[in-house]
Parts: structure tokens; C-alpha cells; sequence
């Protein structure tokens, strides 16, 4: 997810990533000031991508004026859904989807490519087509092409900016 101020919107790029759990936004949801003018801090876990498991950090994400959520269970949560002003599905071949896995989890995560392609075929691959492949019913805009796709971050941008204007 990325968290932005106004000012951030347009000179911000969109690089860092963390992953943040749904009971953090369940504890969001259930606090009286979720409104927007009125957002507490919220904390969340950390991830170890080498162990697969969460990390012994929590990171503090403090209120901001925008909160761009990012990850492939975003649409999993309901409550989270009901909270969304505007839902972006991104798109990309499955080609392009195993091709940056290798190279991160080797590269990044220091995995071999045996066991970064075992995983990939009994767990990643038939997920994706189980639950992941679906989330596009619950999208608003569903990008084709990814991240390249300028037209569709130009209409993101375009939206935030109608909304943070209102």
C-alpha cells in the first residue's frame, strides 16, 4: 500500500511496497473515527518473504489524506471492499507474472530456482486461477498490461485528484 498526503499525489512514484493484514483494517473499521476527516493510526505486522511468515516488526501508518492499497488479496475482505472509493484490478499475462517471481525470489529473496518454480506450480498457479483470476468481479477499472499502462495511471490520478478536490 502506499500512503500519500495531497501534495504527494503527483510527484509521487509508486515503488515501495508492504503488505499489511486484514485485521489490521478490521480493527480500522470497527474504530468509531474510520471516517476519513477523522483516521486514527492504525498498526500492522511485518512479512519475512524469506520465511514466509510475519516478521517481529509492526509498522505505524499514520492517517494521510489518500491510502492506495496494493497486493492480490485486496478484494478478499468485504468490509475492506465497502471502504474502497475506486477498485483497480491489474492485469498481466501469466508469462510476465512467473518471469518477475523468478527473478525476485532468486534475485531479492535468495531462493533457488527449483524450489521458486515448485512453488509456483503447486501453489501459486492454481491459486491464481482459483481465487485471484475472480477478483476482477469485485474491480471498477481492470488495467490490461500492468504498471506500463499509462492512459489507465493517468485516469487514476485524474480520479484521486476529482475526490481529494470534492
Amino acid at each position: 500500500f502506499f500512503i500519500l498526503n495531497q501534495p504527494e499525489i503527483k510527484t509521487k512514484q509508486f515503488t515501495q511496497t508492504m503488505v499489511i493484514y486484514i485485521d489490521s483494517f478490521t480493527r480500522m473499521e470497527q474504530h468509531p473515527g474510520r471516517q476519513r476527516s477523522r483516521a486514527t493510526p492504525i498498526t500492522t505486522k511485518g512479512y519475512d518473504f524469506a520465511t514466509h511468515s510475519r516478521a517481529d516488526r509492526d509498522t505505524l501508518i499514520m492517517p494521510h489524506d489518500v491510502l492506495i492499497l496494493e497486493g492480490i488479496h485486496v478484494f478478499a475482505d468485504p468490509r475492506l471492499l465497502s471502504m474502497m472509493d475506486i477498485k483497480f484490478y491489474v492485469d498481466v499475462d501469466a508469462d510476465t507474472c512467473l518471469a518477475r517471481r523468478v527473478e525476485r525470489d532468486i534475485v531479492d529473496r535468495k531462493r533457488d530456482v527449483k524450489d521458486v518454480c515448485r512453488q509456483y506450480l503447486a501453489t501459486v498457479k492454481p491459486s491464481f486461477d482459483k481465487i485471484i483470476h475472480h477478483y476482477k468481479e469485485h474491480c471498477d477499472v481492470c488495467v490490461m498490461g500492468g504498471g506500463e499502462n499509462t492512459v489507465a495511471i493517468r485516469m487514476a490520478a485524474a480520479y484521486i485528484d476529482v475526490l481529494l478536490n470534492k
